[in-house]
């Protein structure tokens, strides 16, 4: 099987204008070398197109991000959008106190791209958000050990709520949805301590609208919506 990459010749100011958006998005000073390359790949499960810019800083450290389209077709919009978006939810829950959620995918389904996960996270430097991506497509298939786009940008320890499905890669049923904190409050199973519902709580602070805010009631709703989505009978069974 052939795995070939290509590159075309692209307008010099074209590349010349995201380096200029990634500059001013990201606050890179003069000294940080920029380079922007289109990448075509023939393989299944690869975006038709992608762009790949790198960033080499001043101390040797080296940036990559990731856009699931041409470089002629890259907009500014596709940059500042979500730092618009950011900046008005952060006024928003300044008001009420609540949080930010960004919701992205890993590979979108319907067009193969896969989603700007590494710029999405460069954005937690400025702004306060929990990102949840759907790797539905991207998990078995995607980066060194098949943990999906996340490992493939180099940022899979920075989403905080990654979801997939057994369906695909794993040709199995079910689903699952995993956080930073799950498992770091018991590390036994079926048990949390001496029972199945965490020793530290009561039953009752289930119900408290604080809930999802202490990690030991967060990880055992973790773990009964994982074992109801795996056991759930499926359409496809009757």
């Amino acid at each position: 099987m052939s795995n070939l990459f290509e590159r075309k010749k692209i307008d010099g100011s074209s590349i010349r204008n995201i380096k200029e958006l990634i500059t001013n998005q990201f606050k890179l000073s003069e000294n940080t070398t920029l380079a922007v390359a289109e990448l075509r790949c023939h393989d299944p499960g690869c975006p038709p197109e992608e762009t790949v810019i790198t960033a080499r800083y001043e101390d040797g450290s080296i940036k990559n991000w990731k856009i699931g389209k041409p470089i002629n077709e890259i907009k500014q919009k596709d940059i500042e959008n979500l730092k618009d978006q950011l900046e008005r939810a952060t006024k928003i829950v300044k008001e009420t106190g609540g949080g930010i959620l960004v919701i992205t995918e890993g590979v979108f389904g319907m067009s193969g791209n896969m989603g700007a996960l590494s710029s999405i996270v460069e954005l937690k430097k400025d702004y306060n958000f929990r990102l949840f991506v759907d790797d539905a497509h991207g998990f078995g298939t995607m980066g060194k050990t098949g943990a999906g786009c996340g490992e493939e940008q180099g940022v899979q320890d920075e989403i905080d709520l990654f979801f997939s499905t057994f369906a695909k890669s794993m040709a199995s049923i079910g689903a699952f949805v995993s956080g930073m904190d799950a498992g770091k409050i018991y590390n036994s199973w079926p048990l949390m301590g001496n029972s199945y519902f965490p020793d530290d709580n009561n039953l009752k602070n289930l119900f408290e609208v604080t809930a999802l805010s202490d990690p030991s009631l967060v990880q055992f709703i973790h773990r009964n919506l994982a074992c109801l989505l795996y056991t759930s009978p499926s359409p496809r069974d009757s």
